[in-house]
C-alpha cells in the first residue's frame, strides 16, 4: 500500500509544480466577420472553451475588422514590400516577422 501512496503523492506533487510554472497567455485574433454574425460568434465560443480549458491560463480576445478602421494601431505580421506599404496605408503598424517567430511575437506583444 506504500508504494501506491508514495506515487499519488508524487503525481499530485508534480501536477502542482507543473500548474504552477505554467505562463499565462493573452492572444488577440482579428476577425474579418462582423460581430453579429455566426461565423464570429462560433469563433468567440472556441474563445471562451479555451479559456475555461486552460483554467483562465489562456485568454483569446476576438477583434472583429469589418473596414480599414479597425486596423489602425494594430501590430500586424506583414511581409515586407507591397502588404507592408498597404498596410501602414491603413493605419496599422505593419511588423516584418518571420513564420517561426509569431508564438514569440504574440506571447511578448511585438504583434497583435
Amino acid at each position: 500500500m506504500k508504494p501506491f501512496l508514495s506515487l499519488v503523492v508524487g503525481l499530485f506533487a508534480a501536477t502542482f509544480a507543473i500548474n504552477t510554472l505554467a505562463a499565462d497567455y493573452s492572444f488577440k485574433f482579428q476577425s474579418s466577420d462582423p460581430s453579429g454574425v455566426k461565423n464570429f460568434q462560433i469563433k468567440e465560443a472556441w474563445a471562451a472553451r479555451v479559456e475555461k480549458m486552460t483554467a483562465g491560463r489562456v485568454e483569446i480576445d476576438i477583434l472583429p475588422v469589418g473596414s480599414v478602421a479597425d486596423l489602425k494601431g494594430l501590430k500586424l505580421r506583414a511581409p515586407e514590400g507591397l502588404v507592408q506599404s498597404v498596410f501602414a496605408a491603413a493605419g496599422a503598424s505593419p511588423v516584418n516577422l518571420p513564420g517561426s517567430e509569431v508564438y514569440t511575437g504574440l506571447s511578448k506583444g511585438v504583434i497583435d
